[in-house]
């Protein structure tokens, strides 16, 4: 179902406004606003969601079929902050 807004637009210069204002204040011009309306329709509620095209699925997985390997890590010399990261920086996860 469609619901009907109204705004207002300056005939002058084509400001737009949620409200009637006496004087456009971009243009200076006495009376020029006009009431335009304008229907926006909403989604139906049993619509499918769209997902962007890139969009993974995720999938739920065991924890014993995780692998535990870290891989490459690159050491910085404060031991607190490569325990904070886990052992380290992991090459490409900065930028």
């Amino acid at each position: 179902m469609a619901k009907a807004h109204s705004k207002y637009v300056c005939s002058k210069c084509g400001r737009q406004s949620a409200a009637f204002l006496g004087r456009c204040p971009q243009c200076g011009e006495f009376g020029t606003y006009q009431e335009v309306i304008e229907e926006v329709r909403k989604a139906a509620a049993n619509a499918p969601i769209r997902k962007p095209a890139g969009a993974m699925k995720a999938v739920p997985q065991r924890l014993r079929e995780i692998s535990g390997d870290l891989g490459e890590r690159y050491f910085v010399p404060m031991p607190e902050f490569n325990r904070v990261l886990g052992g380290g920086l992991v090459p490409g996860a900065s930028r």
